[in-house]
């Protein structure tokens, strides 16, 4: 089978015009085959990402790329995380806050999540012990291989969130040992108050 994408896109609010933009610019540049799909269904992002989940199973893509609807991105996304050539391949983008932090877990001696500083981060791919899901390419043979449900939520009894559907899918891969990688050369920005780590 030959590369099929489904572009993921997680929302339950509105997509930003940036990240339209941002995703029309990558869907005309790539010539690879693309089914995007939009959440249309869940209360939670988990609920959105297993929806979308869902629909590319049913599509027997081969790939499926999450992009969250805050957004921004290169239009060669898809062409810089398949070269990468790794199951699980996402990016540097930062927390909607300052000062910026990014949502990138390192690997500690132990294998342990290492929080990372902005310089902690490596400038060419690298293997991490987590990544952030805004901007996220999954090779569907990883699916094969997890049980669902593939997205979820770790909580204090207070109920306060300790890990969130992102790290929940990381940790699986990781106890089946499927690894899990970031491209830091791609310039994303997440949108809030400012487009921070971005360049839009």
């Amino acid at each position: 089978m030959g590369i099929k994408i489904c572009i993921a896109i997680v929302t339950n609010r509105q997509v930003r015009s940036q990240t339209v933009l941002s995703l029309a610019n990558m869907l005309s540049h790539t010539k690879h085959d693309v089914h995007p799909v939009i959440a249309t269904e869940g209360y939670t992002i988990a609920e959105n990402r297993a929806y979308c989940l869902n629909r590319a199973i049913e599509n027997r893509c081969s790939h499926i790329l999450f992009i969250d609807d805050d957004m921004t991105f290169p239009e060669d996304t898809i062409e810089k995380l398949l070269a990468v050539d790794k199951p699980i391949v996402g990016v540097n983008s930062m927390s909607r806050k300052l000062p910026l932090q990014p949502t990138t877990g390192l690997i500690g001696p132990n294998g342990e999540y290492v929080k990372p500083e902005l310089n902690d981060i490596p400038s060419l791919p690298f293997r991490c012990h987590s990544v952030g899901f805004g901007v996220c390419l999954i090779d569907m043979a990883v699916i094969a291989q997890m049980k669902p449900p593939h997205f979820g939520f770790e909580s204090l009894p207070n109920g306060m969130t300790t890990m969130g559907e992102d790290g929940w899918f990381c940790k699986k891969a990781r106890d089946l040992l499927i690894e899990i990688w970031c491209d830091p050369r791609l310039v994303i920005g997440h949108i809030g108050e400012y487009n921070y780590g971005g360049i839009f």
